[in-house]
């Protein structure tokens, strides 16, 4: 029997007949007028479930040594790093999406920092995907993104892009679109010291293993939110996941 069990860790597949109107407006191609229109005949279409990603994903799946990231996806991580460090940030791990099943997916990578304080996080997320078909080129996108996280288990991002799924409660998102990192910066210390002056006492996360702590027991909100409230994560079947690995590159997983 096929192990379609949405409490276990698997190999899941969006339902994007469940993408919120702000989800789709911000991650589609065809502006506002897609985005509506999406929204008003969502129920109508069909989805094949034939690529996914493996959830959780947990830190220890995720964090690997730099020489297993593309020398392109460190030229392009690397200015963003250096970006943080001058803002007190130090770097603790580099991280890559490796159990996936996006036939289309280039490269990814990205980097894990602390700063000296510890009140606030960064992560850098680089990606290139190729578009469905081979004349439309391919994407490319650089993400930064600098949080707080407190002791009742609020979060709130500051991020470059808003080319992310709706943050998951009690997480919040600041969008700064094309904002630099000095000015992200500044935006997470004011709210910092507005969290501090309501009560929201911070989360202090000093190293890697405060962090990884924190970043599984977040990821694991996160898989349950997606999987079981909103029901946006399906679980694919053994079935679905041999036939995406069949379309997958060589060598790739």
């Amino acid at each position: 029997m096929e192990n379609t069990d949405p409490t276990e860790p698997g190999y899941y597949a969006s339902d994007i007949r469940r993408l919120s109107f702000g989800e789709f407006r911000r991650l589609g191609q065809g502006g506002i007028l897609g985005a509506v229109l999406f929204y008003l005949f969502r129920s109508f279409l069909t989805v094949e479930f034939n690529e996914g990603q493996w959830l959780p994903q947990k830190w220890n799946e995720l964090v690997v040594d730099p020489e297993e990231l593309t020398q392109n996806c460190l030229e392009k991580l690397l200015p963003q790093i250096s970006s943080l460090e001058r803002q007190g940030f130090h770097l603790v791990a580099y991280h890559k999406l490796t159990k996936h099943l996006y036939p289309l997916s280039v490269d990814n990578g990205g980097a894990f920092l602390i700063h000296s304080d510890g009140d606030y996080c960064a992560s850098v997320v680089w990606t290139r995907n190729r578009l469905m078909f081979p004349h439309m080129g391919e994407t490319k996108l650089l993400i930064t993104c600098i949080y707080t996280s407190c002791v009742s288990g609020k979060v709130v991002t500051v991020g470059d892009s808003d080319k992310i799924l709706d943050p998951t409660p009690p997480r919040e998102v600041v969008f700064m679109c094309g904002a630099s990192v000095k000015t992200m910066w500044e935006r997470i210390q004011q709210i910092r010291f507005h969290l501090d002056s309501i009560g929201e006492e911070s989360l202090k996360i000093r190293n890697v293993a405060d962090l990884e702590r924190c970043s599984n027991y977040q990821e694991a909100r996160t898989w349950n939110e997606r999987v079981h409230v909103r029901k946006l994560m399906v679980k694919m079947t053994d079935a679905q996941v041999e036939a995406a690995r069949r379309r997958m590159p060589q060598g790739d997983d």
